[in-house]
């Protein structure tokens, strides 16, 4: 028997390299999925803290100064931020596929996370080189 699924795509500007503030809007829209009656809610590609695309628009000299923002404002598994979006999946009982930029170490990744909406861990996650 076919199985519907009610989804949320998100289509909504990231809080530019805020991380603390595009948490916050991550979890308002985790809230207003749920509330909507989506059982999946899928967020674009590095939509935390939002890939700076206008540091390729100059010269590579005008362009690093977003680098630094952007690395201080990538997200780290298992911290803070990476708990509380967690945390919102479990509590509104519904899948999240969120596309971040992930700091581990030294390096920056492009990831993917998805969440279990009764545990609310990362059951599969995904990552390639920024």
């Amino acid at each position: 028997m076919p199985t519907k699924v009610r989804v949320a795509a998100v289509q909504a500007e990231p809080r530019w390299l805020d991380l603390p503030a595009g948490v916050g809007q991550a979890i308002e829209l985790i809230e207003d999925a749920a509330a909507g009656g989506a059982q999946l809610v899928a967020f674009p590609e590095t939509f935390l803290p939002g890939y700076p695309w206008w540091l390729w628009l100059e010269s590579v000299s005008w362009g690093q100064g977003f680098f630094a923002r952007y690395r201080t404002n990538s997200m780290t598994v298992g911290r803070n931020e990476f708990r509380r979006i967690a945390d919102a999946a479990r509590r509104h009982r519904i899948h999240v596929l969120l596309g971040f930029s992930e700091r581990c170490g030294s390096s920056l990744y492009m990831s993917q996370w998805s969440s279990s909406m009764i545990a609310g861990y990362c059951s599969e996650s995904a990552r390639k080189p920024s």
